[in-house]
């Protein structure tokens, strides 16, 4: 850096990685290595970066490691530039890249896919033209770019959530959709998300016409109720009798069975009928009914 003077730009997600230099040089056996210049800016996905005259688009792509990222060049005759993917090591040929480092992930990433007025994936790009045959597989073309869903891709997008996003947005002072859309602490997020019928039939029991008879602080304090931070929990980390402490603060508790159950603290019991929903800071697990907290 001395000799050239360079910017060292880096992802917030990597920046544990790049205190810990010399605890990796120590691993991988490379010689003496000084310390970590000073990181002059943090990007962010999909910031668009720019070199002389050349734009560089920045895609999140952790897996590899917490802050991995592509860097995309876009077209540009006048630059004589090709559309380009810098990949680094997140991809390998015909393979992701390694995923056994500190804070990687192999976990794959999920897509929602509603079919109902034709095709359209995330909600934020349709299926243009499908079923294009090529010799070692199939192509979908799509209207946009598909990107790397957050816990509130997946909520917005299926309908199936529509009264949980009215709840999770009701009050200008709720700032689930924010959190929920981080990728550093206290990401990851595991979200226990109840579709539309559970949320009609929470208003039924609790004797109220509609989401907005519910006081404000009872429903903060009860979507909290249903999102664990700072873990990614898949169906398959669940234990029977398993205790979870929960953003609000309260606990519950799941039970293994022929169904995977959850029994709130005021001993009701809600059924997990679909798993392992993967976002890239976190993963959801839908619930047929509102879990409730111990009331104050």
């Amino acid at each position: 850096r001395q000799k050239t003077a360079p910017i060292v730009l880096l992802h917030q997600d990597d920046l544990p990685l790049y205190q810990q230099l010399k605890m990796q040089r120590e691993l991988f056996g490379i010689p003496h290595l000084k310390d970590a210049p000073e990181v002059n800016q943090y990007f962010e996905h999909e910031e668009i970066i720019k070199c002389g005259e050349l734009k560089i688009e920045v895609i999140h792509t952790p897996g590899h490691s917490p802050g991995s990222v592509c860097l995309r060049l876009h077209e540009d005759s006048d630059l004589g530039v090709s559309e380009t993917l810098l990949s680094g090591d997140t991809l390998f040929k015909q393979s992701v890249g390694r995923t056994d480092l500190w804070g990687a992930s192999e976990e794959p990433l999920s897509m929602y896919i509603n079919t109902d007025d034709g095709v359209m994936i995330n909600g934020v790009a349709s299926v243009t033209s499908a079923d294009i045959e090529a010799d070692n597989g199939i192509i979908h073309a799509v209207d946009a770019v598909i990107g790397l869903p957050n816990i509130t891709t997946f909520a917005t997008a299926d309908p199936n959530f529509d009264i949980l996003v009215q709840a999770l947005t009701r009050e200008d002072s709720f700032t689930f959709v924010e959190t929920l859309m981080m990728s550093e602490d206290p990401a990851p997020f595991t979200v226990f998300a109840p579709i539309n019928d559970a949320f009609v039939d929470l208003l039924d029991e609790l004797e109220l016409g509609a989401l907005a008879d519910i006081p404000t602080e009872t429903l903060g304090a009860t979507l909290a109720y249903h999102v664990v931070t700072g873990a990614n929990v898949r169906s398959g980390d669940l234990t029977d009798d398993m205790d979870v402490t929960t953003l609000e603060g309260g606990d519950f508790t799941v039970n293994l069975g022929d169904n995977v159950t959850i029994t709130d603290e005021n001993e009701r019991t809600a059924t997990v009928i679909a798993t392992d929903v993967q976002a890239t800071n976190g993963v959801i697990h839908a619930l047929d009914t509102v879990l409730l907290p111990a009331a104050d």
